[in-house]
């Protein structure tokens, strides 16, 4: 199984990615859409290997343009559901 963490920030996103066992990435994208892209590459990479959990920080509004660009990828559980807030 694949886990991801990303801790957002006005600016940007630090992705760190757990596959297992062993943490294989953490790295820095821009929060903006050329980083969501990004980021949605990387996450449908590891959706190839099975279920991914996708834990994201979600104490601002500067998370949801970035949880909605990876929300339809296939084999993944998104925390927070982010479409419960509206």
């Amino acid at each position: 199984m694949t886990t991801i963490g990303i801790d957002v920030g006005a600016k940007d996103l630090v992705v760190s990615v757990r596959h297992k066992s062993r943490v294989e990435l953490t790295k820095t994208f821009s929060n903006s859409f050329p980083g969501y892209k990004k980021i949605r590459k990387l996450c449908e990479k590891y959706s190839k290997y099975g279920s991914i959990k996708i834990a994201m920080e979600a104490t601002g509004t500067y998370y949801l343009d970035s949880a909605i660009m990876i929300s339809d990828i296939e084999n993944i559980d998104l925390l927070p559901k982010y479409l419960n807030c509206c």
